[in-house]
């Protein structure tokens, strides 16, 4: 068989050149595609038709500055400048103005120059950008101004036009973050949202086309004052309404007086979006015809008819889920994420009410066991008579004299008793010899008689001790329901006074962790005494650490604070959502060293603690029990924890250590006591109280001289009434607080004023860590002891040190 191609070579060759140019034009067609679809060229060509829109926008007939600044926002950020210079000068080539288009192909062109020469200087590029706009504006302006000798009207319009393009920068910088990051971003901030609304009326300004006698622009203004009504709220719709009135009455649209019908009508909107779409859309054409009546006075409407009509059933027809997955579920502002805490009034109203009356009831639970605790130290009439009734009946009951003492003798027999029984308190015993010899007479038992009261007065006394330890029981349980009480009084206080709801900062951060693609569930932002507290909710990162590495950061740069977290401990509720809770930053920070030896070698009779109180304050505690060994560290170790809990949960120190004194003595019928010594740091002002309660001297550590805190009183545990002094000091960067047992002071056996010693031994020290403080210390001491622990040795050392900033 012959080859047809071999015949008709031609015919192959035209026939491959034929296939090889359609395969050709395919895959240049799919490279167009392929460049099309691409998201950054999308985004460009995007922004290159909103320049288009904004270079046809003209109001008051001469006035153009919207182009300009736009293209001056996409200089300085540095992204899709050429697309923007492009699509502007096309859009105020299509308005035939050529004066408009001459004096725009000039600002650009000193512009661009003065982007280049300004790109390396370290400044503001956002104020640098926007007044070298205005500077171009106005110079070319100016140059067409001189050519076409214009009125001195003119040169003020363009110095009005220049002003305008310098302050159109700031606003359009607001809206790029969310035009650059639509998609991704989940909420907006108000300010973010008007500057979008602004941006896109300025649009609408620039898109002055009609469709069978209808006004594009017109429809899609009333289709977007709906929209941000009924996705958003009332106040926004008003706002996206004035401004949109007041962009409609500069083009000469409307009249200005008319401005306010698009804010009424986007506020109706807002409040009627309850109703649905339809109520939505009633309540535009309702304020439309009330503006009208109220302005004309007459049937000619402001907003056509047909117009409304056709942005509404625009409105209604656009599908649900469309628009959710547009504006992310309602969540187009950031006050949607925040819940509405004009209830927190009455809830707060409500919970104070509430602790109040808690309060109220360990008021009066403190009152009625005052009222029963009357503590005695001597017998009354009435004790008396109990006592001499009993010896009655025990001694005379059988007696064949009874009769005559009890009957005929009644008051004398009663007044020999009372006599004796007096005698017994007072003596503490009767002698036979200082009996009145009447008295041995008239009686037949004198000897009875005498060890009957004496039994029964002995009896009365034990009963009158232990009466009276209940007594003192309650009257610790007194004072303790009575601070409980003053503590559930004061949380009441500081829930209706001293919290304080940032909502403002709650919406900033918000919309600063959304712009960076973080997800937020809620924040609240609470203000008080201690400083600012911030509570944010986000999807659990699964220990990655996010709140530290991403989140910590932004919230340091929206506050111009610095925040810290309040628990390094990941909180995580329901295993997808993270609690991140952070506090404003202290002033000082406390760093700990201590250092301790043991007597016996095995169990130490000090105990100590250092924790974080509340209300940004840190509190050192160190307790010496009696003697050694584990009864020493059970004592020392009780009175630590019990400190830890008082404090922690804001009792008053004098209260916590009165309670813990009380405890002691309650708790054996042995001798059992602890020292108390407590420092505790405000990390906002440095300033520190010390409580000594039976403690050694306390040494402070400056940068050239040490200071002591030395006070005199009994440990706790020993007596009824404890006492306690207070002392207050103030310290700066660089500080230390030494604190010791008297194991370290009495280590040195030959010298008088150990404190003096101690003192300049610790000034003597030349290192800044307070471990290596509490080392020395201790060594230096077992050196001078011959490195034996005559009792129970701690050293605890606290430095106040300013972090960085």
């Amino acid at each position: 068989m012959v080859d047809r191609s071999e015949i008709f070579p031609y015919t192959r060759i035209k026939g491959t050149y034929a296939n090889e140019t359609v395969t050709s034009k395919i895959n240049k067609l799919k490279d167009i595609k392929t460049i099309l679809m691409n998201n950054h060229i999308k985004l460009n060509m995007i922004f290159g038709f909103i320049g288009f829109l904004l270079g046809r926008a003209v109001i008051l007939d001469f006035l153009s500055p919207f182009g300009l600044a736009f293209i001056a926002v996409f200089a300085f950020q540095e992204i899709g400048m050429g697309y923007v210079l492009a699509g502007t000068l096309i859009g105020v080539y299509t308005m035939g103005q050529s004066e408009i288009l001459l004096k725009y192909f000039v600002s650009a062109i000193i512009f661009v120059v003065f982007h280049l020469l300004s790109s390396r200087w370290r400044m503001n590029k956002k104020a640098v950008a926007a007044v070298m706009a205005a500077a171009a504006n106005f110079t070319a302006g100016y140059f067409i101004f001189y050519i076409k000798n214009y009125y001195l009207y003119d040169l003020l319009m363009i110095i009005i036009e220049s002003l305008l393009i310098s302050l159109l920068v700031f606003v359009y910088d607001g809206a790029m973050p969310i035009l650059k990051n639509f998609k991704a971003r989940k909420v907006m901030s108000s300010e973010e949202v008007v500057s979008l609304s602004i941006l896109l009326a300025f649009c609408f300004v620039g898109a002055d086309f009609t469709l069978y006698g209808l006004s594009i622009k017109n429809i899609s203004m009333i289709l977007l004052i709906m929209l941000f009504s009924f996705y958003g709220s009332a106040g926004t719709g008003a706002a996206i309404g004035i401004i949109l009135g007041v962009i409609q009455s500069l083009s000469g649209s409307i009249l200005p007086g008319a401005i306010g019908v698009y804010g009424l009508c986007g506020l109706l909107c807002g409040v009627l979006k309850n109703i649905g779409k339809i109520g939505c859309a009633l309540a535009f054409v309702l304020g439309n015809a009330l503006m009208t009546f109220y302005i004309n006075g007459s049937t000619e409407v402001l907003i056509k008819f047909y117009e409304i009509l056709t942005a509404a059933v625009i409105f209604m027809i656009i599908p649900k889920g469309f628009m959710e997955k547009a504006l992310s579920s309602k969540k187009i502002f950031a006050s949607d994420l925040l819940k509405d805490k004009t209830y927190n009034k009455r809830f707060k109203q409500y919970t104070t009410d509430k602790l109040n009356e808690v309060a109220s009831v360990f008021d009066e639970l403190s009152a009625t066991l005052k009222d029963s605790a009357s503590s005695t130290e001597f017998y009354s009439q009435i004790d008396a008579a109990q006592i001499l009734d009993q010896v009655v009946n025990r001694t005379c009951l059988n007696c064949g004299m009874s009769s005559s003492c009890w009957k005929r003798d009644f008051y004398k027999s009663y007044q020999y008793l009372f006599n004796f029984l007096t005698q017994i308190e007072n003596e503490g015993s009767i002698k036979l010899e200082s009996i009145p010899k009447a008295f041995t007479e008239r009686c037949i038992k004198p000897e009875e008689m005498i060890s009957s009261i004496r039994y029964y007065y002995d009896l009365y006394r034990n009963n009158l001790v232990w009466r009276n330890k209940v007594n003192e029981s309650r009257m610790i349980v007194c004072d303790q329901l009575r601070e409980v009480s003053t503590v559930v009084s004061d949380l009441a206080l500081q829930i209706d006074v001293d919290i304080n709801f940032n909502r403002n900062m709650e919406e900033l951060i918000i919309v600063a962790l959304d712009t960076q693609g973080i997800s937020v569930q809620d924040v609240v932002v609470a203000e008080g005494e201690s400083g600012i507290a911030i509570d944010i909710k986000v999807p659990a990162c699964g220990g990655k650490r996010d709140c530290i590495k991403n989140i910590l950061p932004i919230v340091n740069k929206v506050t111009n604070k610095k925040f810290v977290k309040k628990d390094m401990m990941c909180m995580v509720k329901n295993h997808d959502l993270c609690d991140i809770r952070l506090k404003e930053a202290e002033k000082y920070q406390v760093a700990t060293g201590v250092a301790r030896k043991t007597k016996s070698g095995v169990v130490s009779g000090d105990n100590y603690s250092f924790i974080e109180l509340k209300d940004g304050k840190t509190m050192l505690a160190l307790s010496d029990g009696m003697g050694t060994g584990y009864k020493a560290s059970v004592e020392s170790g009780t009175t630590i924890r019990l400190l830890e809990k008082f404090l922690y949960a804001g009792f008053d120190k004098a209260l916590a250590v009165k309670s813990i004194n009380s405890l002691l003595l309650m708790k054996s019928n042995e001798e059992t006591y602890a020292t108390i010594d407590i420092s505790v740091v405000n990390q906002y002002s440095g300033e520190v109280e010390f409580v000594k309660v039976g403690a050694v001297a306390t040494f402070i550590k400056y940068e050239d001289h040490v200071d002591v805190i030395k006070v005199g009183s009994l440990p706790v545990g020993i007596l009824k009434n404890v006492e306690m002094e207070f002392v207050r000091k103030k310290l700066q960067d660089g500080d230390f607080v030494i604190m010791v047992t008297d194991g370290i002071l009495d280590s040195n056996q030959s010298e008088i004023n150990k404190e003096r010693w101690l003192a300049e031994l610790i000034n003597n020290i030349k290192t800044k860590n307070p471990q290596k403080i509490a080392e020395e210390v201790l060594d230096s001491c077992l050196e001078i002891n011959g490195g034996i622990a005559c009792d129970d040795m701690t050293v605890m050392v606290a430095k106040i040190w300013e972090p960085m900033k």
